[in-house]
């Protein structure tokens, strides 16, 4: 069985080296999207002794901002070239943040085990646990001011109260004044979810077989406005796959095998300013009880070291 590891990566590229090499073993392929804003060079040389690793090109690379579109397209693209390879298997989406926290037995094991199960986040919308219960993500516009973090905002058509406010008054101002005048073909429409699927949503960290991924890509060819649709998304990416997966016709009436996603983050500890929280050594009892996940993010070498040291010991013996 394959295990083809798609790694969005944009910084650190000595973490990046140590999660490759600690996920690394037999039937395991890597594809590496390295943010265009960042040095491709410097992940390759980390890696460059490695034969199983495949970085993904210049034209395929996306510059990525939060929340934004591109982060879709740089996932979609990687996808395209692991199923150009691998027919077997599965696809599991990592960040370049993320660490194995379990050893590579264990995670082989537990792919063999689980064969053909779908491990995604998926929840309906609307969903209480995001802000506007997501439908702001699914009715609203959403247009980049720059490629800041946070630096976006989101509109609805002029059909909508919500449309007339000074805020947003300003923000077309700021929008027209970069010669940016695409809202205007868009505020005369309202937004609508393809009729054909009903939305669903979670997070971005999934890990599928490649026969279901092969049946997505079917999907998007059969359906090209679904992916345009999602051009105007917040955060589109934490939809577009979760909507796709449940609306894939059923095989032989079974109900679909979808497990809880076996990457770990905390995303409620307070205090934390941004979160999900950074993991380091007092962490680590708090990742060992995470028993049904194979990974975690987030992890930084420059923050603090130990906490890898101490999982390392524990996965290698």
């Amino acid at each position: 069985m394959d295990l083809n590891y798609i790694i969005m990566v944009h910084t650190e590229p000595k973490h990046f080296n140590r999660l490759i090499r600690a996920l690394n073993d037999t039937d395991v392929h890597f594809y590496i999207h390295v943010d265009k804003g960042a040095d491709i060079n410097s992940f390759r040389d980390e890696v460059k002794d490695l034969p199983n690793i495949k970085f993904m090109t210049d034209e395929f690379r996306e510059n990525s901002s939060w929340g934004d579109f591109t982060f879709l397209r740089a996932i979609l693209n990687s996808i395209r070239e692991v199923v150009k390879h691998s027919k077997n298997g599965y696809i599991t989406i990592l960040s370049g943040q993320d660490y194995p926290i379990k050893s590579k037995k264990y995670v082989k094991d537990f792919y063999h085990k689980n064969n053909g199960s779908h491990f995604m986040e998926v929840n309906a919308l609307p969903y209480a646990g995001w802000r506007e219960f997501g439908m702001n993500r699914l009715l609203k516009y959403k247009v980049n001011l720059s490629h800041k973090r946070g630096h976006f905002f989101l509109y609805p058509s002029i059909y909508e109260k919500s449309f007339y406010s000074f805020e947003l008054f300003l923000n077309f101002i700021r929008l027209s004044l970069r010669g940016n005048f695409s809202y205007l073909s868009k505020i005369i429409r309202r937004r609508k979810i393809p009729s054909y699927v009903k939305p669903y949503g979670g997070s971005d960290w999934w890990s599928m077989p490649v026969v279901t991924v092969n049946e997505m890509l079917s999907f998007l060819d059969e359906h090209p406005d679904y992916l345009k649709y999602f051009e105007d998304s917040l955060l589109a990416s934490e939809m577009f796959f979760q909507t796709i997966l449940m609306s894939l016709p059923l095989k032989d009436s079974k109900p679909r095998d979808i497990k809880p996603a076996v990457t770990y983050a905390n995303w409620t500890r307070p205090g934390v300013i941004t979160p999900p929280v950074l993991f380091v050594e007092s962490d680590f009892d708090e990742l060992m009880s995470q028993e049904h996940c194979l990974f975690a993010r987030k992890f930084s070498q420059k923050v603090d070291v130990k906490i890898l040291d101490l999982l390392d010991k524990v996965n290698q013996k």
